[in-house]
């Protein structure tokens, strides 16, 4: 082991950052804490104190026998394994842009439970599941007036709303997944509307903790729970294609002074909800 001259504050910080994760992190039985020394090159050579700040700032690693190195299925494994680490890593930070400032405050409160408490709005895991108003939809008749649902009609398609809404969701499934030790599946849920393209009937692609793919529609709110949403002929369509493995995410109370909720739907949504038919497509008789 190679050591930072006279920067013991600097070595102790690092040290407590690396001791946090190893704690707070839930890791494959692949990985090792154990120190790692890759200080073999004289300082006065390599001018540089970074190979030490390396070895105090190791929070797992999986340790391979020059002799006896893995074929590439699990080199490539244990890449996804580390990579799920770092989303979860990614997902416990106070501000996922600012490392340094999430840092801070880790050093200051050892607790994720606190970071998480006062972050609340953009953390996955404070994502509160409620049970699903009971309450049936409103009868629509013409007023020739704004209502409420047609400016939350036009909120709603905000791309910023459905895009946080989306992310959240994103986020509370890999903290689901990985929470009951399910990294490989963690890795794998996919933001399908991005990486797709729109028109799928759902937005995400995640997976069940017993491996059992399920397609996740988000619709997003600024308003409470009994706010109405809006739902596609192409979304309906799809709820019937994948039944019980279909899921809509209702997101409300998004980007308030309240922390965000969600209740879900399973299964075929003209089965479950409640539809007022407000639109009507349309060709002269």
């Amino acid at each position: 082991m190679c050591n930072l001259p006279d920067k013991d504050i600097a070595k102790k910080k690092i040290e407590s950052v690396a001791n946090y994760w190893q704690e707070n992190l839930v890791y494959d039985e692949r990985f090792t804490t154990q120190k790692i020394n890759i200080c073999r090159t004289p300082k006065n050579k390599l001018n540089t104190d970074l190979p030490a700040g390396y070895e105090y700032g190791n929070i797992l690693s999986i340790r391979y026998d020059a002799n006896k190195i893995p074929d590439n299925f699990n080199l490539e494994n244990d890449l996804k394994l580390m990579i799920a680490l770092l989303y979860q890593l990614q997902m416990k930070l106070v501000d996922p842009q600012n490392v340094e400032a999430s840092i801070n405050i880790l050093l200051q409160k050892q607790s994720d439970s606190e970071i998480i408490r006062e972050n609340s709005n953009v953390q996955s895991s404070e994502l509160k599941t409620v049970l699903a108003p009971q309450k049936g939809l409103p009868k629509y008749e013409y007023t020739g007036k704004v209502t409420k649902s047609d400016i939350e009609k036009k909120n709603t398609t905000r791309k910023a709303l459905g895009d946080s809404g989306e992310k959240l969701v994103i986020n509370f499934e890999k903290n689901k997944l990985l929470e009951n030790n399910k990294i490989e599946l963690a890795t794998k849920v996919k933001h399908s509307s991005i990486s797709d393209g729109d028109g799928l009937g759902y937005d995400i692609t995640s997976y069940e903790t017993d491996g059992k793919k399920i397609y996740i529609e988000v619709k997003s709110t600024t308003g409470d729970i009994n706010t109405p949403f809006y739902i596609s002929r192409n979304e309906l369509s799809a709820s019937q294609k994948f039944g019980e493995s279909y899921k809509l995410y209702r997101v409300f109370n998004l980007g308030g002074k309240n922390t965000p909720q969600v209740y879900i739907i399973n299964g075929d949504l003209n089965k479950n909800l409640r539809l007022n038919a407000v639109d009507y497509e349309a060709l002269p008789k």
